[in-house]
């Protein structure tokens, strides 16, 4: 069977909430791996299927929200798991930035169930920094990521992953599964909003990765003005 996956990092809950919404509307994916998400809002409620990763408190304008990672899906979630990386869920200060590459983060999982096969599907927002380079927590990353997934059959990996995409982190990932977009891109970032560009707002940090097992039919990353981060697309073959 074949199935649209979409993966985008919404920014702050959406800070660009009407063009975002219309695109994913108009995309129509049967699958969404969203970053950044509040989790006491449901924007797209017209997929019947969520789960909801919350990672941090986060503290931002004098406002507590938990942010975290989600996924939507037109099929049934069957099962699903949280795992948190690092430090387990707590509170995270925008006015400290010097803590951001030790706020919380987990690998989101869920079981999809596709009538005809089950698709394993894991979703990400990677240890922020100042670069995209290879760092002690980024390689741990990568290492639990893998052993995560190197069993499963139908994988689809997919998120904001903060490291780019030259750096050992992400090869030892495509040790095991398919980076569908690699070598294709020279930033995964919405140039646009992102400021101040620098070094870092040329990297490549956003990826959706596949198993062997799985067909890439098509792929694209539009450039879209929805978020700070440019959306991904797939479509894939699933038998």
């Amino acid at each position: 069977m074949t199935i649209k996956v979409l993966c985008l990092n919404i920014w702050y809950g959406g800070k660009i909430r009407d063009a975002l919404c219309d695109f994913v509307k108009t995309q129509d994916a049967d699958i969404l791996l969203l970053q950044e998400v509040y989790e006491d809002e449901n924007l797209f409620p017209h997929y019947p299927n969520r789960h909801y990763a919350g990672e941090v408190l986060h503290l931002m304008d004098g406002r507590r929200r938990v942010v975290g990672n989600a996924i939507y899906s037109k099929y049934p979630i069957t099962a699903s798991h949280i795992e948190f990386l690092f430090e387990p869920f707590g509170i995270g200060d925008e006015s400290k930035r010097e803590t951001f590459p030790f706020w919380p983060i987990n690998l989101e999982s869920a079981l999809v169930d596709l009538g005809q096969t089950q698709l394993n599907v894991f979703n990400i927002h990677g240890v922020w920094g100042e670069d995209g380079n290879d760092n002690e927590r980024r390689l741990k990353m990568s290492e639990k990521i893998i052993a995560a997934v190197k069993e499963k059959k139908h994988v689809v990996l997919a998120g904001d992953f903060n490291t780019d995409e030259r750096t050992k982190t992400i090869g030892n990932i495509e040790q095991y599964l398919t980076n569908i977009f690699k070598g294709e891109r020279e930033t995964s970032f919405n140039m646009k909003r992102k400021n101040p560009p620098g070094t870092y707002g040329l990297a490549i940090v956003d990826f959706i990765f596949v198993s062997p097992d799985i067909k890439v039919l098509s792929h694209a990353s539009p450039d879209v003005d929805i978020s700070d981060h440019l959306p991904l697309l797939a479509t894939l073959q699933i038998n």
